[in-house]
């Protein structure tokens, strides 16, 4: 997860104030949904939040790699 979060702030891509503790406790919440349709929703939902720059759809390249 560090390396991960190091190169999004790196980027100016992560929201300034998240820590790697915050990324990995949204990360464990989407885990906690029933579906892969809510575990997705979850995940839009968090990383809409998180990412620095407004977004404009859905962050496939950030979402895919979160899925692996």
């Amino acid at each position: 997860m560090e390396p991960t979060t190091t190169r999004l702030r790196a980027a100016a891509g992560l929201r300034e104030g998240l820590t790697v503790e915050d990324v990995a406790m949204f990360l464990r919440m989407t885990k906690a949904t029933d579906t892969p349709e809510q575990r997705r929703k979850a995940l839009d939902v968090i990383l809409a939040g998180m990412l620095d720059r407004p977004s404009t759809g859905r962050a496939r390249g950030v979402i895919g790699s979160a899925r692996a």
